[in-house]
């Protein structure tokens, strides 16, 4: 971290090496994938085209779509993204679901390269694929020790202590873990909705998925699920109306949903790490869960500072690109 530190400052002023330089951060997720081009010092201008770029995209996750898929995507993204933008190389950090082991994540990065060779009239290429979480971490401490906890459809501890060492609880995935999750919040409502149909109950939620997905009976439960392989962290949604509501059933599926989350978050290393840590995600900010989250974090860590602030995943992945350039135009 001192050195990104020095690095920063001894680029800081020096255009020599990034003129015509574009930097591009990617923040693949499961639902979409974001793109943002950014020279040095400002984000690019395209409305010059007559339009403006089309900087979102399907969503890509390595371990669910695979290599080849997640290449081609990733190379589409760039490729449309750079159209009509006179640059000279383009250095691009793509943060991606799914990329978490390190060999698989520069398997893809070979692979985009090669594949970036193919593609007519595009600039040159430096590309670097990490995880997700890493560019998310990278815009709540820049180059900073410091921890985020990620709640969206899946849910992880990340962040590094003040040596750089990575640290980490939860991200197991959704069939290992994913505790407090868009995920884990469907399934916890899609089992309730079970114990009320064996049992006759007609509860809120049985109702709403019902009157919502047309899910009236044990049959249509079960074709929704393993025919139709139905998302179940759409069904999370129904908890949150629910709680918000007061329903009591809802309620319980929120709290200890987010207890459990709770639980991976205590399992961090906090005794050498920052006492702060940065909620991220879309869940993390609902009125139905927030409070939930809030109260087991408290019980839970009590020693950690909790902060909300808005955090800008992207703004991260450039900022990544950026020391990456920095440092090769530095080495040249």
């Amino acid at each position: 971290m001192r050195q990104q530190a020095s690095l920063e400052r001894a680029f800081q002023g020096s255009n020599a090496g990034m003129m015509g330089h574009l930097l591009i951060g990617i923040d693949a997720g499961g639902t979409s994938t974001d793109v943002r081009l950014a020279w040095h010092d400002k984000e690019v201008d395209t409305t010059h085209r007559g339009r403006i770029t089309q900087n979102k995209f399907e969503g890509c996750n390595l371990v669910r779509d695979g290599q080849a898929f997640s290449r081609d995507h990733m190379v589409y993204c760039l490729q449309q993204s750079v159209e009509g933008i006179a640059a000279s190389q383009v250095t691009c950090v793509i943060g991606m679901a799914g990329a978490g082991r390190r060999d698989a994540a520069e398997q893809l990065q070979q692979s985009i390269h090669t594949a970036w060779r193919d593609v007519a009239d595009v600039p040159a290429l430096d590309v670097f694929v990490t995880h997700d979480a890493m560019i998310a971490l990278e815009s709540a401490y820049p180059s900073t020790p410091g921890a985020i906890l990620i709640v969206g459809t899946g849910s992880l501890l990340f962040g590094r202590d003040a040596t750089g060492r990575e640290v980490r609880a939860g991200g197991w995935g959704r069939l290992l873990g994913d505790e407090g999750s868009g995920y884990d919040l469907g399934h916890r409502v899609i089992s309730a909705v079970c114990a009320d149909i064996d049992a006759g109950d007609h509860s809120f939620l049985r109702e709403r998925l019902a009157m919502r997905l047309g899910w009236h009976d044990r049959d249509t439960l079960i074709d929704a699920v393993y025919q139709h392989r139905f998302p179940f962290q759409d069904a999370a949604r129904f908890a949150l109306e629910g709680a918000l509501s007061g329903d009591d059933a809802s309620m319980h599926v929120v709290r200890t949903a987010t207890e459990a989350l709770g639980r991976v978050v205590a399992r961090a290393p906090w005794d050498r790490m920052e006492p702060s840590l940065r909620l991220v995600g879309g869940l993390s900010s609902e009125k139905g869960y927030k409070p939930y989250l809030w109260d087991a974090l408290a019980r839970f860590i009590p020693q950690v500072r909790i902060d909300d602030a808005p955090a800008d995943p992207l703004a991260g992945a450039v900022h990544l690109a950026w020391l990456r350039a920095a440092s090769r135009s530095l080495a040249a």
